[in-house]
């Protein structure tokens, strides 16, 4: 599974499927992306990223992935298949990847996939590269209160830890 060297990650993995998610780790290839979410198959993560050495897809990173994608299948059990809409399963990921990486920051003191994840999004936002589905979940999410209290509490952990920048 190579997970040795990811232990936060392999962590959360454990935890997330003692609650009952439905999580598989698959050897895919570099092209075919870090993750995602399938009604029926549950969150499947691209072994490929999990044993490349490479800081474009840290630790942090991959857990603001296992939380996107489980967000999504949040989205498909509470969401009938027909009612379903792009933009709004976007949303649910990137809400959930915040709401569980700030659980982090606050409960495990670890800020680094919080930061990690409201760091790029807000870059995506400006890059102008997403499908309009996403462009429209990203605005969404920035403009939202969870946006705004986290930002706020980025804010005040810099402050208290004489950051000013």
């Amino acid at each position: 599974m190579h997970l040795e060297n990811r232990p936060r990650l392999k962590a959360l993995i454990e935890e997330e499927q003692r609650m009952g998610a439905s999580i598989r780790i698959q050897l895919l290839g570099p092209n075919v992306g870090v993750g995602f979410a399938q009604e029926n198959q549950g969150v499947i993560l691209n072994n490929y990223f999990l044993r490349v050495d490479d800081p474009n897809f840290s630790e942090d990173r991959l857990i603001v992935v296992l939380f996107h994608e489980l967000g999504h299948m949040k989205y498909f059990a509470e969401v009938p298949k027909l009612e379903r809409i792009q933009e709004d399963s976007e949303f649910r990921a990137f809400e959930n990847s915040i709401l569980e990486t700030r659980r982090l920051a606050e409960q495990q003191n670890d800020p680094g996939p919080l930061n990690l994840a409201m760091r790029c999004i807000a870059l995506r936002q400006i890059s102008g590269r997403e499908p309009q589905h996403y462009q429209a979940a990203i605005d969404r999410i920035i403009a939202s209160e969870l946006w705004k209290d986290c930002k706020d509490c980025q804010k005040n952990a810099d402050q208290d830890s004489g950051d000013n920048s």
